[in-house]
């Protein structure tokens, strides 16, 4: 990485150009996501319906289908509105500031 240093504050670190897809950064991406996100989808996959289940045997069914679709709809209009309020900032923040 270049490191350019300016008066106007501490030096940031930017990448070189190199015209090349980064694959090794790409996939120790994605496998991190997988590994972070995974013990969510256990619990969303086993553990919210066996709670509901003992909650309400008769309808685990439609609680755990109403759950899953409030929960999406949540999450569609929360990345939508977050993302336009992140959009609406001026000021850029870099990762990596020394």
């Amino acid at each position: 990485m270049s490191m350019s240093i300016s008066a106007e504050g501490p030096a940031v670190f930017a990448p070189k150009d190199t015209g090349r897809f980064p694959w090794r950064a790409s996939i120790g991406q994605f496998f991190g996501t997988i590994g972070w996100y995974a013990p969510f989808f256990g619990i969303s996959a086993i553990l919210l319906p066996a709670k509901i289940e003992m909650i309400d045997p008769a309808q685990k069914v439609s609680l755990v289908a109403s759950a899953t679709t409030v929960t999406m709809i949540i999450a569609i209009f929360a990345g939508v509105i977050f993302g336009a309020l992140s959009d609406m900032t001026r000021s850029r923040r870099h990762i990596v500031n020394t």
